[in-house]
């Protein structure tokens, strides 16, 4: 975890693309610009500040969802889901 701002702002100002596990925070939202492509969780609907400092950013923004898994057995092939 990047602990100093200064080597955060550096590595934004210099990536082309940011990866991350987590939503992008408030501060780094203010540091994506046009061009820059954001791969992280994004999670929207509830957060409307994160989706227009996103869209503001002009930064494209690709969203992943992690898959959950309850442990149930695999259906049985042509079974009803």
């Amino acid at each position: 975890m990047l602990r100093s701002s200064t080597a955060r702002r550096e590595i934004f100002a210099r990536a082309d693309m940011v990866v991350k596990v987590k939503e992008p925070q408030a501060s780094e939202r203010k540091m994506l610009r046009k061009g820059q492509t954001l791969f992280t969780y994004l999670h929207l609907a509830p957060d409307l500040p994160q989706t227009q400092d996103l869209i503001t950013s002009g930064a494209v923004c690709i969203a992943y969802e992690d898959r959950h898994r309850f442990h149930r057995r695999p259906a049985a092939a042509g079974a009803d889901v």
